[in-house]
């Protein structure tokens, strides 16, 4: 009996080891189920970290000389810069002209027989695609010339663009843009256009003129330099008829002038005058000489052309219809230059 009871005990600590807590040397051993990831595998547990961005593409890195094309919100229009140099020598006003030095459309006086070679330049941070040109020439047909540029492969671009000259054919080439303001009217204009790789264009336009010459020497404010005419009408009364000997007779005479000079810079004076004048004149017993005068103050200094015309007034005595025109130089001051106009002879003079 005590052996049976001793094989029982035996067989119950074995039947306990498998489903309860062991007593192992003194220390307690659980059995646990492996832990389970979040994908439902056996294995360790990964800790509670947010998952890193990915990177997105990588910077474009542009050649040294080229920009990177920007959107069209960061874009900016180009800036236009025509250059003129004189070949040979010469006065321009305005040697770089650009909407920073000279807004459009500009105007630059250039010396009487000078010689410009044009360079046209277009820059932008953020490229430029297109250049293009109108030039009208003193002389000749006018004519286009356009240039174009595309991105690379990184939509990287140069950020200028240059029409150093022309080949004849619409494009760049070897040719120069050449200008030569040989007569005193001589213009040539340039009509520039540049456009970004936005589409976002702007237009620029110069034009070269011939500076009118100016007397040498100290001058006057232009505001205080002013001249003066007086034109003298004159014709011989006759000795008949008789009977209107004594009374007055109305003449009428027009007188017209035209300054024909070079006009002094921003001056006020008058560059004109036109007047139709009625005299009362008495006719005289015997044959005279009659003169009516007119005065034009604050006229511009220089080359006139004056001219008297008979109207009306002289009834039965040899009269002419036709102007009478005389040129003169009016000097500056309060003295007045005189036109002389003789009717009877069809002739004038001046002093």
């Amino acid at each position: 009996m005590k052996r049976f009871r001793r094989l029982f005990g035996v067989v119950f600590i074995f039947v306990l080891a498998f489903n309860a807590p062991q007593v192992i040397f003194g220390q307690q051993s659980v059995n646990r189920k492996p832990p389970v990831n979040k994908a439902g595998q056996s294995g360790p547990v990964q800790p509670n970290v947010p998952p890193v961005p990915h990177p997105g593409p990588l910077p474009v890195h542009c050649d040294p000389q080229k920009v990177h094309i920007p959107a069209a919100a960061q874009d900016a229009k180009p800036i236009i810069t025509v250059n003129a140099v004189a070949s040979g020598g010469g006065q321009i006003q305005h040697p770089e002209a650009s909407p920073i030095h000279c807004a459009s459309p500009c105007q630059s006086s250039v010396g009487l027989n000078t010689s410009l070679v044009i360079t046209i330049h277009a820059k932008n941070p953020g490229g430029v695609k297109n250049i293009g040109v109108t030039v009208t020439p003193p002389e000749g047909p006018a004519y286009g010339i356009e240039r174009t540029a595309a991105p690379d492969a990184d939509q990287c671009a140069y950020p200028s663009l240059s029409i150093p000259g022309h080949n004849g054919s619409g494009g760049i080439g070897a040719t120069p843009i050449l200008f030569r303001m040989n007569k005193p009217a001589a213009k040539a204009t340039l009509l520039v256009r540049a456009t970004n790789f936005n589409g976002q264009s702007v237009l620029y336009a110069v034009t070269y003129y011939v500076k009118a010459s100016t007397p040498p020497g100290p001058q006057p404010p232009p505001s205080a330099t002013k001249a003066c005419v007086t034109a003298s009408f004159g014709f011989t009364w006759g000795s008949f008829p008789a009977e209107l000997a004594g009374k007055e007779l109305p003449v009428t005479v027009h007188f017209h002038g035209e300054f024909r000079g070079s006009p002094l810079p921003k001056s006020t004076a008058l560059r004109s005058f036109d007047a139709r004048k009625t005299y009362k004149v008495l006719y005289p017993s015997s044959a005279t000489w009659t003169g009516m005068n007119e005065t034009f103050p604050n006229l511009m200094p220089g080359e006139w052309m004056v001219t008297a015309q008979y109207i009306s007034g002289l009834g039965g005595l040899k009269h002419y219809d036709t102007p009478i025109t005389c040129r003169g130089t009016v000097p500056a001051g309060t003295a007045c230059k005189v036109f002389y106009f003789n009717h009877d002879k069809q002739t004038c003079s001046n002093r």
